[in-house]
């Protein structure tokens, strides 16, 4: 994992940051921000950049430290453009696109992951196009998600890193009739190996079509809004906080203790994977804050994305996810 130099102004400036109760929504408006919309995208890819690593556990276990995001949607969301920006601020993260073998293309990666899609000491690993991936490639993220170990095509990566991947649906857009999981060629364990799953449609709504004019046209004048944070010292601040690594409350266990039963007995496809998510996730926020204690307000925000996230699922299950924010839902692996 990369470091940052510390110094006196620069450890004054990320104390400042740290105690900003808006850090998450300001990291999150720092990607692509030419893009208008998907915050709740944007929010959980920045949560996936200040995720752990995972360790042993010292009896031939692997216990995972990283927050894994996958977000499916239609072909004209910005996918690539948002990802590359993640790859872009999160230090020593890997961007790779992935094309289907039928494109013919040489100069991108063909249905495998490269070993440069693995970068060095357990970074981000962020991919374009996951779907694409051949079937034994994708079964390699899936166990190396689950046991820290990659093994597909001769490639052999042995130590886990969180993934941040984008896919669009079979026929690139979501059909209404159809289950929205269904669509997606990937494979099941894989989904159920990310933390948070997030589906986009791009729906016909005049007054969201106005915002996204608006935004591409600002950005064609220069005009506009600055990010809160400059690209170096987000860069810096998500080097120096990933070298924590927060310890769990007895207030913030409690909270993620009623969360989870709560889930279980909302939503009953709900497992113990989701447990040991809310855990993770509440560790991000804490870094997030500089801290190296988990607290019940990190243990309430992760909790409360499992919630909308089980809410939606509860709906709707074979249907068109009611969105969270003007293009963005949920549903669970």
């Amino acid at each position: 994992m990369s470091e940052a130099p510390m110094d006196d102004d620069a450890f004054e400036a990320f104390e400042a940051m740290s105690r900003d109760p808006e850090v998450h929504r300001r990291v999150a408006e720092c990607i692509a921000p030419g893009i208008r919309g998907m915050d709740e995208v944007k929010k959980a890819f920045a949560l996936a950049m200040f995720s752990g690593t995972g360790r042993p556990d010292g009896y031939g276990g692997y216990i995972r430290g990283d927050v894994s995001v996958l977000a499916a949607g239609d072909v004209v969301m910005g996918w690539s453009s948002i990802l590359r920006s993640v790859s872009y601020l999160c230090p020593g993260s890997a961007y790779t696109r992935v094309w289907p073998c039928y494109y013919g293309r040489t100069d991108e990666v063909i249905g495998v992951l490269p070993a440069s899609a693995f970068p060095e000491d357990g970074d981000l690993m962020c991919i374009d196009g996951i779907e694409k991936l051949d079937d034994d490639v994708q079964k390699g993220i899936s166990d190396m998600l689950e046991t820290g170990v990659y093994s597909a095509r001769d490639t052999i990566c042995t130590s886990g890193h969180p993934v941040i991947a984008v896919c669009n649906p079979r026929y690139n857009r979501f059909i209404d009739d159809e289950p929205q999981a269904a669509q997606l060629d990937l494979d099941v364990k894989l989904l159920s190996r990310f933390d948070l799953v997030l589906v986009c449609t791009d729906d016909y709504d005049n007054g969201t079509d106005m915002e996204v004019a608006e935004s591409m046209l600002a950005g064609e004048m220069c005009s506009w809004q600055k990010p809160p944070y400059e690209a170096d010292d987000l860069r810096r601040y998500i080097s120096y906080a990933r070298t924590i690594e927060p310890s769990m409350t007895q207030g913030a266990s409690d909270v993620l203790e009623d969360a989870y039963l709560t889930l279980r007995d909302q939503v009953r496809l709900w497992t113990p994977r989701q447990m040991s998510s809310m855990i993770r996730m509440s560790k991000a926020f804490s870094r997030m804050r500089l801290s190296g204690t988990v607290t019940a307000s990190d243990a309430e925000k992760a909790s409360d994305l499992m919630v909308n996230w089980a809410e939606s699922f509860k709906g709707e299950p074979e249907s068109r996810i009611p969105g969270t924010d003007l293009r963005c839902g949920f549903f669970p692996p």
